[in-house]
């Protein structure tokens, strides 16, 4: 078999890129080893971030975050796509951009959010910062201990269960192959291109394209190129259903906390909580600690 592209991974990454790719035309082949959205792009909170994180910000210090600002254009660019997706891949993927609020309980909290929104600011992200009485007014449903927040109002979210499927639909549509449950065992570079050997037979390409998520740098490993890449499973704790009240993204500056609703209606609270993992079978389980933590 021969195609122009291989792209090695059906999550978000690939199933889009195929997608694109296909759309002008270019000849592309996705492998995936299990099913598509198997992985991080379909077990993930549905968060579109347009932030500076919080946390990183206060621990790395301002070298670091002098580095990152410039990729918050990227994010808000991103952003503005996703609004046009839904018209695009002709599929609701529940988008909404209602923002994200970065909530502080103290004065010294505050401080440190208007901080960051100095550098999020220089790289034309809208930041409003809210005294504790308008935060009161645009989210009543919060403590009345928090003293004041950061809005970003370019933040928002989408069902992650539904963008990669979404899009995987859309590139099969214009002409890209996708198989599951194939396992790539073997890359070799051959002339102007390059021979994947996969468990379904091999597969030529001119150009490879490694959107493995947390595998990627094994699969790097098999053209020659180290990349520091490593998996860290995290965990969200989710609802039962309720009625419609979380709009934003919020997040807590004290501590790993944060809250949305999904369209569906269940609240998702997470942080970053680590989930457990088998060193022998890679299987994640829920962390008993993360959920009492969080």
């Amino acid at each position: 078999m021969h195609t122009d592209v291989v792209i090695i991974g059906g999550g978000l990454a690939g199933c889009s890129l195929a997608y694109f790719l296909a759309l002008e035309g270019i000849e592309v082949i996705v492998i995936e080893r299990f099913e598509l959205n198997k992985l991080a792009s379909g077990a993930n909170a549905g968060s579109l971030h347009c932030q500076i994180p919080h946390t990183e910000f206060l621990e790395n210090g301002e070298c670091w975050t002098k580095r990152f600002a410039p990729v918050l254009k990227l994010m808000k660019q991103s952003i503005t796509l996703w609004g046009t997706l839904e018209k695009e891949l002709k599929s609701d993927l529940e988008f909404s951009q209602a923002g994200g609020l970065l909530i502080a309980e103290t004065e010294a909290q505050m401080r440190d959010i208007e901080h960051k929104a100095e550098f999020e600011r220089e790289q034309g992200i809208e930041m409003e910062i809210l005294a504790r009485d308008d935060l009161l007014k645009m989210v009543p449903y919060v403590s009345d201990k928090m003293v004041g927040a950061a809005y970003c109002l370019d933040e928002g979210k989408a069902n992650p269960h539904k963008a990669t499927p979404a899009f995987a639909k859309a590139a099969q549509q214009h002409g890209a192959k996708i198989f599951h449950y194939t396992t790539v065992d073997a890359i070799e570079a051959i002339g102007n291109g390059f021979n994947v050997k996969t468990s379904m037979g091999e597969v030529s390409a001119k150009r490879i394209v490694n959107a493995a998520g947390a595998d990627a740098g094994r699969v790097a490993r098999m053209v020659g190129v180290e990349l520091d890449i490593a998996g860290f499973p995290i965990q969200v704790n989710v609802t039962e259903r309720a009625a419609p009240l979380v709009k934003h993204l919020l997040y807590f500056a004290g501590d790993r906390l944060t809250l949305k609703q999904a369209k569906s209606g269940e609240f998702l609270i997470g942080g970053g909580w680590p989930s457990n993992m088998n060193a022998r079978t890679n299987q994640l389980s829920v962390n008993p600690d993360s959920i009492r933590n969080n």
